[in-house]
């Protein structure tokens, strides 16, 4: 994950069919001001966990 200030952003690897055989490399930015819950753990991520 990257931080900067009230940001922080991630890069996922997320499934784009039902079956989970094919996916989609996205960039994820949290926020502070609409996702307090989510900023929080957001922070705490390590390369590799699941979200």
């Amino acid at each position: 994950p990257f931080r900067r200030g009230k940001h922080v952003t991630l890069d996922v690897c997320r499934s784009t069919s039902p079956d989970g055989s094919s996916g989609s490399f996205d960039r994820l930015t949290v926020t502070r001001a609409k996702h307090r819950v989510l900023h929080k753990e957001a922070k705490k991520v390590r390369w590799g966990d699941l979200w």
